[in-house]
């Protein structure tokens, strides 16, 4: 909507056969100038509705923010909702904040539309299967309804799959009784109880003091500015066996990986001038199946876990420094392969499309990475895997004493035959796993950090931030 902004109230001109009809000519702006009042600067709303004196809305429009977190889009109006208030457009309060893994209290993934308004509670849908409440006075957190697919491969009565786009919440006209419609593969009903209880609320003061703003201004920009994970990594002290026995990775430090206390795993790096060696331990229900017969496709049809590495993870976009090593399943028992993928390529190109519905994304070259020393030990409540990785394999070596690092497990159904979870270490939450592409895709600012330490403990490169 231009300099103006985007919200707009737009009244019932009439009714014909039980059907509102709206003219423009009757609109009335509720929106802001640009810049007024919006942490970004853009303008306007994305989705919003209006009620009792006050519009609800997603904040602003797509202007490449890159803000931190884990969920769709990288911009402000995927990271909160507003309340305006309707007269003069002025923004009420702002509720929420992107999950930076595993969504808390008051997190959403990507608050992608208002499912209405019932009493005192404002009710939000969110992509990844949930619908939050806010109370509509003070933006303050209430609840979040249904099950978080990211926490658990297996559904429930409470899970919506698989993305959860849009939801309504009304009451009966007969009975009086509330429910939930949510909309995804089918159209879900569930009755919702407590709206009639008014939202308890607490009284008192609050001293603002510049100090104070101060110091949350600061908390808030170490948030977006070093909430990168840190592993270190330290120098191999003996020869490393490609054996599956991770017991020369005793000293290594560890990054865990956890959905489940039943779906989680371990895992270390260790290096030296030759090799950046790999070691996961993980527990799963049903280890080490992938019943995939494109090798190239094998993340998507089952076990595997993977190494994402590159000169740092500062860039959204991959280059041709970046690197991804999956290591999958090849035929039945503890048969392992690794695979190699090049975003960009500077020669030899061999591309190759990874495409849904949604999207594509297309590899210059994706390959075995026949140099990779591999090896899985398989037991009946997980699996151990043990890599050596040849520096000369990846896009980076042990002298810039600083990485771009992610290590990620995908977790299979039962058979074998899909994937229905994966965890990342540099998110420290779960990614997509029903969009090809996406599952595909590099993108080194979801990364966390590596950092290469001298055998006497002292860290290469440049010092690293807070862990």
């Amino acid at each position: 909507d231009g300099q103006e902004g985007g919200v707009w109230k737009i009244p019932v001109a009439e009714w014909r056969n039980n059907a509102p009809v709206y003219r423009w000519d009757m609109a009335v702006h509720v929106g802001l100038p640009l810049g007024h009042g919006l942490q970004h600067g853009a303008s306007g709303a994305r989705t919003a509705f209006a009620s009792q004196g006050h519009a609800y809305a997603f904040n602003g429009g797509y202007n490449a923010a890159n803000l931190p977190g884990v969920g769709h889009g990288h911009d402000w109006e995927f990271a909160q909702i507003t309340c305006y208030d309707e007269a003069t457009g002025r923004p009420v309060w702002h509720a929420g904040e992107r999950a930076s893994g595993f969504a808390v209290s008051g997190q959403h993934y990507c608050p992608t539309a208002p499912a209405g308004i019932i009493g005192e509670y404002l009710f939000w849908t969110d992509e990844n299967s949930l619908v939050h409440v806010w109370d509509t006075e003070h933006g303050l957190y209430v609840d979040t309804l249904l099950e978080d697919i990211s926490r658990g491969p297996m559904p429930g009565p409470y899970t919506v799959w698989v993305e959860l786009f849009n939801s309504r919440v009304y009451r009966h006209p007969r009975t009086g009784r509330v429910y939930l419609a949510a909309a995804s593969d089918a159209i879900h009903i569930f009755e919702i109880l407590g709206t009639d209880a008014k939202p308890l609320r607490f009284s008192g003061e609050l001293e603002l003091t510049e100090d104070g703003l101060d110091r949350a201004r600061r908390i808030e920009e170490a948030k977006a500015s070093d909430g990168a994970r840190v592993l270190r990594i330290k120098n191999a002290q003996e020869k490393i066996s490609i054996d599956g026995d991770l017991r020369e990775f005793s000293r290594a430090d560890r990054a865990t990986i956890a959905l489940t206390d039943t779906a989680r795993g371990d895992a270390a790096l260790l290096f030296d001038s030759n090799n950046l060696y790999v070691a996961f331990d993980v527990r799963d229900d049903s280890p080490w199946q992938n019943a995939g017969g494109d090798l190239f496709m094998r993340f998507k049809t089952g076990d595997t876990v993977d190494l994402w590495v590159g000169p740092d993870n500062a860039r959204r976009m991959a280059g041709e420094n970046d690197r991804r090593i999956m290591f999958a399943p090849e035929g039945k028992g503890t048969g392992v392969v690794a695979v190699v993928f090049h975003p960009k390529a500077t020669t030899n190109h061999k591309r190759v499309s990874f495409r849904s519905p949604s999207g594509e994304v297309v590899m210059d070259r994706v390959e075995p990475a026949t140099n990779v020393a591999v090896c899985v030990r398989v037991r009946q409540d997980g699996y151990s895997l043990e890599a050596a990785v040849p520096w000369t394999d990846l896009g980076v070596g042990p002298e810039s004493g600083r990485i771009g690092l992610d290590l990620s497990i995908n977790f299979s159904d039962p058979a074998g035959e899909r994937n229905v979870a994966r965890i990342h270490w540099g998110r420290n939450g779960a990614a997509i796993v029903y969009d090809v592409p996406s599952e595909a895709r590099l993108e080194p600012e979801t990364w966390g950090v590596g950092i290469m330490a001298s055998p006497h403990g002292r860290s290469q490169g440049r010092k690293p931030g807070s862990n």
